[in-house]
């Protein structure tokens, strides 16, 4: 009996009326990582029904209409007592609590996968019903950390990168070649597409081409050049005052630009910022960084400082050059 068994039984075995463990999470896309926690789960004898509840944010242009179409590929494979669904609300959690409380009778098992500190905040998220509802009882999963662990990032970053092989080793070993190539193809249909992929309504391309030649003209150190992928269609990113505006995926030499209710000047001002990225990785001067928040390392904020000077100065010296300074 593994682990993950031994920590289902003994709440369960207590517990009266339908057991119906709920999944919530982004599973933008989701992975065999995802698939072996349903599985395993939904094959415990006490169990009668297991849920997956797809939340609706995008993430890197990964849907959760392509989530729940790479789900139901899965399906197949997983026990009967499976039901995938997207979320009533925006976030999955949300969808939890609607149905613990309109459900008295039935007793609930909200799953949390747990890989680290990162990651207790999603357990935090159900201290609030604790004093309301007494039908429910969290299980907790532990994986293992690491950079090679399969997690919904990496897979995405493989995805960006057109790493169908490395991309292909996250999905469950149960799917046939045809049934990977099936899901490789519905995220393809997604608008990151090779370099330079074209977002609808304006032509980043010859802008892209342009600002990289001055650069290169200036004498920066940016070759071999990267790829550049955009993200047209992430309303809900698009609406989040903290959301991406663009990233640099060192691993895969990457630019990543979000596009979606931006104008086009500030785009190509991200391009220019992660470009400086791009020269920092290019210079082997990205390694040792283990946060994203400037707050937390010193030499973070010296790379981000020189990327918003040297971005924004060269950034500012191209359109200068392109239109003779004139406003």
């Amino acid at each position: 009996m593994n682990s993950l068994v031994k920590s289902l039984i003994q709440p369960i075995l207590e517990q009266e009326g339908q057991k119906i463990a709920l999944v919530p999470g982004g599973f933008k896309p989701p992975t065999v990582g995802h698939f072996s926690l349903v599985d395993e789960v939904a094959k415990n004898s006490n169990i009668d029904k297991v849920i997956v509840l797809i939340g609706h944010k995008n993430r890197d242009g990964v849907s959760k209409e392509e989530s729940q179409a790479i789900w139901d590929i899965y399906k197949k494979y997983l026990p009967s007592n499976v039901e995938i669904q997207i979320s009533d609300n925006s976030s999955p959690v949300a969808d939890v609590a609607s149905i613990i409380k309109n459900n008295p009778q039935n007793t609930y098992y909200p799953v949390v996968g747990i890989r680290g500190e990162m990651d207790l905040g999603d357990l935090k998220r159900f201290d609030s019903l604790k004093d309301k509802y007494d039908n429910f009882q969290t299980i907790v999963i532990k994986s293992e950390e690491g950079e090679n662990r399969i997690s919904g990032t990496n897979t995405r970053a493989a995805l960006i990168g057109g790493e169908k092989e490395r991309f292909q080793s996250y999905l469950p070993t149960e799917l046939s070649d045809e049934e990977k190539e099936d899901v490789w193809s519905i995220l393809q249909k997604t608008p990151i597409e090779e370099m330079y992929a074209e977002p609808s309504e304006f032509s980043y391309p010859p802008m892209i081409k342009s600002l990289t030649e001055y650069m290169l003209d200036k004498g920066m150190n940016i070759e071999p050049l990267p790829k550049v992928k955009f993200v047209d269609d992430d309303a809900e990113n698009a609406k989040d005052f903290f959301g991406k505006t663009a990233y640099y995926d060192p691993n895969n030499s990457v630019i990543v630009l979000y596009t979606m209710n931006r104008h086009p000047k500030d785009v190509m001002r991200s391009y220019a910022h992660e470009m400086v990225h791009h020269m920092q990785n290019c210079e082997g001067r990205l390694n040792n960084i283990s946060t994203t928040n400037i707050n937390e390392d010193d030499y973070l904020y010296e790379l981000e400082e020189e990327a918003n000077k040297v971005g924004t100065m060269t950034f500012r010296g191209w359109t200068d050059s392109q239109t003779n300074n004139k406003l």
